[in-house]
Protein backbone atom coordinates (compact mmCIF):
# COMPACT_ATOMS: atom_id res chain seq x y z
CA UNK A 1 0.00 0.00 0.00
CA UNK A 2 1.39 3.38 -0.95
CA UNK A 3 2.19 5.87 1.77
CA UNK A 4 -0.55 8.30 2.54
CA UNK A 5 -1.08 11.14 4.95
CA UNK A 6 -3.74 10.43 7.54
CA UNK A 7 -4.35 12.80 10.45
CA UNK A 8 -0.94 14.43 10.00
CA UNK A 9 0.94 11.14 10.54
CA UNK A 10 2.47 9.14 7.71
CA UNK A 11 1.39 5.54 7.99
CA UNK A 12 1.53 2.36 5.95
CA UNK A 13 0.61 -1.28 6.42
CA UNK A 14 0.49 -3.32 9.59
CA UNK A 15 -1.68 -6.30 10.45
CA UNK A 16 -4.98 -5.38 12.07
CA UNK A 17 -4.19 -7.99 14.71
CA UNK A 18 -1.75 -5.47 16.23
CA UNK A 19 -4.81 -3.71 17.65
CA UNK A 20 -6.64 -6.79 18.86
CA UNK A 21 -7.07 -7.61 22.59
CA UNK A 22 -5.65 -8.44 24.97
CA UNK A 23 -4.02 -5.03 25.44
CA UNK A 24 -3.66 -5.39 29.18
CA UNK A 25 -0.90 -7.99 28.92
CA UNK A 26 1.31 -5.69 26.88
CA UNK A 27 4.28 -3.71 28.26
CA UNK A 28 2.57 -0.46 27.25
CA UNK A 29 -0.53 -1.28 29.25
CA UNK A 30 1.55 -2.36 32.23
CA UNK A 31 3.43 0.93 32.07
CA UNK A 32 0.11 2.79 32.08
CA UNK A 33 -0.98 0.89 35.19
CA UNK A 34 2.32 1.64 36.93
CA UNK A 35 2.09 5.38 36.25
CA UNK A 36 -1.62 5.72 36.94
CA UNK A 37 -2.28 3.24 39.72
CA UNK A 38 -3.63 6.05 41.91
CA UNK A 39 -6.45 6.96 39.52
CA UNK A 40 -9.72 5.99 41.17
CA UNK A 41 -12.40 4.43 38.98
CA UNK A 42 -15.49 3.03 40.75
CA UNK A 43 -15.74 -0.74 40.80
CA UNK A 44 -18.86 -0.64 38.64
CA UNK A 45 -17.06 1.12 35.76
CA UNK A 46 -13.98 -0.99 34.99
CA UNK A 47 -14.73 -0.69 31.27
CA UNK A 48 -13.92 3.04 31.20
CA UNK A 49 -10.53 2.39 32.77
CA UNK A 50 -10.02 -0.32 30.13
CA UNK A 51 -10.81 2.14 27.31
CA UNK A 52 -8.25 4.56 28.76
CA UNK A 53 -5.65 1.79 28.97
CA UNK A 54 -6.36 0.62 25.42
CA UNK A 55 -6.24 4.16 24.03
CA UNK A 56 -2.91 4.72 25.79
CA UNK A 57 -1.53 1.53 24.28
CA UNK A 58 -2.74 2.50 20.79
CA UNK A 59 -1.23 5.96 21.21
CA UNK A 60 2.13 4.40 22.00
CA UNK A 61 1.94 2.18 18.94
CA UNK A 62 1.21 5.23 16.80
CA UNK A 63 3.91 7.27 18.52
CA UNK A 64 6.47 4.55 17.83
CA UNK A 65 5.30 4.14 14.24
CA UNK A 66 5.58 7.88 13.60
CA UNK A 67 9.08 8.18 15.05
CA UNK A 68 11.76 8.25 12.38
CA UNK A 69 14.36 5.52 12.80
CA UNK A 70 12.37 3.70 15.47
CA UNK A 71 12.40 0.48 13.45
CA UNK A 72 8.72 -0.07 14.28
CA UNK A 73 6.29 -1.25 11.66
CA UNK A 74 4.06 1.41 10.15
CA UNK A 75 0.32 1.33 10.70
CA UNK A 76 -2.36 0.78 8.07
CA UNK A 77 -4.75 3.70 7.76
CA UNK A 78 -7.72 1.30 7.67
CA UNK A 79 -6.61 -0.33 10.93
CA UNK A 80 -6.16 3.05 12.60
CA UNK A 81 -9.55 4.29 11.40
CA UNK A 82 -11.38 1.12 12.44
CA UNK A 83 -9.70 1.16 15.83
CA UNK A 84 -10.75 4.71 16.60
CA UNK A 85 -14.30 4.06 15.43
CA UNK A 86 -14.46 1.15 17.88
CA UNK A 87 -12.98 3.27 20.67
CA UNK A 88 -15.64 5.87 19.96
CA UNK A 89 -18.44 3.32 20.22
CA UNK A 90 -17.04 1.98 23.48
CA UNK A 91 -16.78 5.47 24.90
CA UNK A 92 -20.27 6.33 23.70
CA UNK A 93 -21.71 3.45 25.69
CA UNK A 94 -19.76 4.24 28.86
CA UNK A 95 -19.47 8.00 29.18
CA UNK A 96 -20.55 9.38 32.57
CA UNK A 97 -20.56 12.98 31.32
CA UNK A 98 -23.54 15.09 32.24
CA UNK A 99 -24.70 17.58 29.63
CA UNK A 100 -26.21 20.88 30.69
CA UNK A 101 -29.99 20.95 30.09
CA UNK A 102 -29.73 23.76 27.53
CA UNK A 103 -27.37 21.68 25.43
CA UNK A 104 -28.87 18.28 26.12
CA UNK A 105 -32.23 19.47 24.79
CA UNK A 106 -30.68 20.17 21.40
CA UNK A 107 -28.95 16.81 21.13
CA UNK A 108 -31.85 14.82 19.77
CA UNK A 109 -31.64 11.40 18.18
CA UNK A 110 -29.63 11.64 15.02
CA UNK A 111 -27.59 14.65 16.11
CA UNK A 112 -25.77 13.21 19.12
CA UNK A 113 -25.65 9.62 20.27
CA UNK A 114 -23.47 10.18 23.34
CA UNK A 115 -25.53 9.32 26.43
CA UNK A 116 -25.19 11.51 29.50
CA UNK A 117 -25.42 9.63 32.77
CA UNK A 118 -25.95 11.18 36.16
CA UNK A 119 -23.04 10.89 38.54
CA UNK A 120 -19.57 9.73 37.68
CA UNK A 121 -16.42 10.44 39.64
CA UNK A 122 -14.14 13.33 38.72
CA UNK A 123 -11.66 10.81 37.34
CA UNK A 124 -14.33 9.23 35.14
CA UNK A 125 -15.53 12.56 33.82
CA UNK A 126 -12.03 13.90 33.15
CA UNK A 127 -11.02 10.67 31.42
CA UNK A 128 -14.18 10.75 29.29
CA UNK A 129 -13.57 14.34 28.16
CA UNK A 130 -9.95 13.59 27.30
CA UNK A 131 -10.85 10.41 25.43
CA UNK A 132 -13.53 12.18 23.38
CA UNK A 133 -10.94 14.80 22.42
CA UNK A 134 -8.33 12.14 21.64
CA UNK A 135 -10.68 10.18 19.38
CA UNK A 136 -11.93 13.39 17.76
CA UNK A 137 -8.39 14.36 16.82
CA UNK A 138 -8.40 11.39 14.43
CA UNK A 139 -11.98 11.38 13.22
CA UNK A 140 -12.36 15.11 12.63
CA UNK A 141 -9.67 17.67 11.99
CA UNK A 142 -6.73 15.44 12.86
CA UNK A 143 -5.34 17.98 15.30
CA UNK A 144 -4.72 20.32 12.36
CA UNK A 145 -7.45 22.84 13.09
CA UNK A 146 -10.24 23.84 15.45
CA UNK A 147 -13.38 21.72 15.45
CA UNK A 148 -16.35 24.01 15.07
CA UNK A 149 -19.19 21.47 14.97
CA UNK A 150 -21.98 22.39 17.37
CA UNK A 151 -22.40 18.90 18.90
CA UNK A 152 -18.92 19.13 20.46
CA UNK A 153 -19.68 22.28 22.43
CA UNK A 154 -20.90 20.15 25.31
CA UNK A 155 -17.47 18.51 25.61
CA UNK A 156 -15.83 21.83 26.43
CA UNK A 157 -18.61 22.66 28.88
CA UNK A 158 -18.20 19.27 30.55
CA UNK A 159 -14.45 19.87 30.83
CA UNK A 160 -15.02 23.25 32.46
CA UNK A 161 -17.44 21.69 34.95
CA UNK A 162 -14.96 18.91 35.76
CA UNK A 163 -11.98 21.16 36.32
CA UNK A 164 -13.99 23.68 38.32
CA UNK A 165 -15.03 20.84 40.62
CA UNK A 166 -11.42 19.69 41.02
CA UNK A 167 -9.58 22.96 41.52
CA UNK A 168 -7.89 24.32 43.44
CA UNK A 169 -5.67 21.33 44.12
CA UNK A 170 -3.38 21.60 47.11
CA UNK A 171 0.05 22.93 46.20
CA UNK A 172 1.71 21.31 49.19
CA UNK A 173 1.66 17.77 50.44
CA UNK A 174 -0.34 16.30 47.55
CA UNK A 175 -0.87 12.59 48.01
CA UNK A 176 -0.59 10.06 45.19
CA UNK A 177 -4.30 10.29 44.36
CA UNK A 178 -4.17 14.09 44.07
CA UNK A 179 -1.08 13.95 41.86
CA UNK A 180 -2.70 11.31 39.64
CA UNK A 181 -5.86 13.42 39.31
CA UNK A 182 -3.80 16.53 38.56
CA UNK A 183 -1.90 14.73 35.81
CA UNK A 184 -5.17 13.46 34.35
CA UNK A 185 -6.54 17.03 34.31
CA UNK A 186 -3.36 18.29 32.67
CA UNK A 187 -3.69 15.71 29.90
CA UNK A 188 -7.40 16.49 29.48
CA UNK A 189 -6.60 20.18 28.97
CA UNK A 190 -3.71 19.65 26.56
CA UNK A 191 -5.37 16.97 24.43
CA UNK A 192 -8.53 19.08 24.30
CA UNK A 193 -6.57 22.05 22.98
CA UNK A 194 -4.42 19.98 20.61
CA UNK A 195 -7.43 18.23 19.08
CA UNK A 196 -9.26 21.50 18.49
CA UNK A 197 -12.13 20.59 20.82
CA UNK A 198 -11.35 23.42 23.28
CA UNK A 199 -11.24 27.03 22.22
CA UNK A 200 -8.45 28.98 23.93
CA UNK A 201 -8.47 32.74 24.48
CA UNK A 202 -5.08 33.77 25.78
CA UNK A 203 -5.37 37.55 25.57
CA UNK A 204 -8.64 37.66 27.51
CA UNK A 205 -7.59 35.06 30.08
CA UNK A 206 -9.96 32.34 28.89
CA UNK A 207 -10.69 29.48 31.26
CA UNK A 208 -8.58 26.88 29.43
CA UNK A 209 -5.37 28.91 29.71
CA UNK A 210 -6.08 29.97 33.29
CA UNK A 211 -6.87 26.43 34.46
CA UNK A 212 -3.81 25.07 32.67
CA UNK A 213 -1.72 27.47 34.75
CA UNK A 214 -3.45 26.37 37.96
CA UNK A 215 -2.87 22.68 37.27
CA UNK A 216 0.76 23.30 36.33
CA UNK A 217 1.33 25.14 39.61
CA UNK A 218 -0.35 22.38 41.59
CA UNK A 219 1.90 19.75 40.00
CA UNK A 220 5.06 21.78 40.53
CA UNK A 221 5.64 22.15 36.79
CA UNK A 222 5.91 25.94 36.70
CA UNK A 223 9.63 25.87 35.94
CA UNK A 224 9.56 22.61 33.97
CA UNK A 225 10.59 22.47 30.33
CA UNK A 226 8.33 21.15 27.58
CA UNK A 227 10.01 17.74 27.61
CA UNK A 228 9.11 17.32 31.28
CA UNK A 229 5.51 18.29 30.59
CA UNK A 230 5.40 15.87 27.66
CA UNK A 231 6.63 13.05 29.89
CA UNK A 232 3.48 13.53 31.98
CA UNK A 233 1.16 13.78 28.98
CA UNK A 234 2.58 10.59 27.45
CA UNK A 235 1.35 8.58 30.42
CA UNK A 236 -2.06 8.99 28.78
CA UNK A 237 -3.23 8.81 25.15
CA UNK A 238 -0.89 11.36 23.57
CA UNK A 239 0.93 11.25 20.24
CA UNK A 240 3.63 13.85 19.92
CA UNK A 241 3.55 13.81 16.11
CA UNK A 242 -0.16 14.66 16.22
CA UNK A 243 -0.63 16.69 19.39
CA UNK A 244 2.85 18.00 20.18
CA UNK A 245 2.99 21.12 18.02
CA UNK A 246 -0.27 22.64 19.24
CA UNK A 247 0.40 21.38 22.75
CA UNK A 248 3.72 23.17 22.90
CA UNK A 249 2.19 26.39 21.59
CA UNK A 250 -0.46 26.15 24.32
CA UNK A 251 2.22 25.57 26.96
CA UNK A 252 4.28 28.54 25.78
CA UNK A 253 1.31 30.90 25.61
CA UNK A 254 -0.09 29.77 28.95
CA UNK A 255 3.22 30.12 30.82
CA UNK A 256 2.53 33.75 31.63
CA UNK A 257 -0.37 32.52 33.77
CA UNK A 258 1.70 29.99 35.72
Amino acid sequence: MARQNHSCITITNIALSEFNPPFLATPAAQTFDAHNRSLRFPAHTPALAAVLRDATHIARLLQAASTSGSGCAKLASSAVHDTFILLGFRLQALSPLVARPSLAASFTAGTLAMPCKEGGSLEERAASVGLVAFVASFLWGGGCGRLTSGPLRWVEEAARDVITSCLPLSRNGMDDESVALGELLLWMLFVGVSSGVFEVRYASGGWVAVKTGEVMRSLGLVDADWESVTSVLERFPWIDALHGRKGRVHWERSKVLF
